[in-house]
């Protein structure tokens, strides 16, 4: 699989958005491949028109093209964001489980936010 890219991110997704992270669900079986559920406030929508106030997103930790876990890999609370961390969040439906998002290509698809990183999107989103 080709590795992900910005501009990918961009063209596929249904929505960009920026998001306070909020917290997420502890469920008793969190592996590499199935992640938390984490919830994120919405504060502005960059592309595409998001109605809902709050979003649930199957939570990944790699993009996608990973077969493996790690070894030893275990997970803990410190892998997830700070609470009220602000993030872009490129945004696709969860088609698996209604009511869920996912994220472009997994972590890839979530970036720490920046006024920076928020005008290059804006200009790639333009072109």
């Amino acid at each position: 699989m080709f590795p992900p890219t910005l501009e990918e991110a961009i063209l596929t997704s249904e929505h960009i958005v920026i998001a306070k992270y909020i917290g997420y669900n502890k469920l008793k079986f969190i592996t590499y491949f199935n992640g938390p559920v984490a919830k994120y406030k919405v504060i502005k929508n960059l592309k595409g028109n998001l109605s809902f106030e709050a979003i649930s997103i199957r939570y990944m930790f790699n993009d996608g093209s990973a077969c493996l876990a790690p070894k030893n890999w275990r997970f803990n609370d410190g892998m997830m964001p700070k609470p009220a961390s602000t993030w872009v969040l490129f945004l696709k439906r969860d088609t698996q489980h209604k009511g869920l998002w996912m994220t472009y290509r997994g972590d890839f698809g979530r970036k720490s936010f920046s006024e920076n990183f928020e005008k290059e999107i804006n200009k790639k989103i333009k072109k």
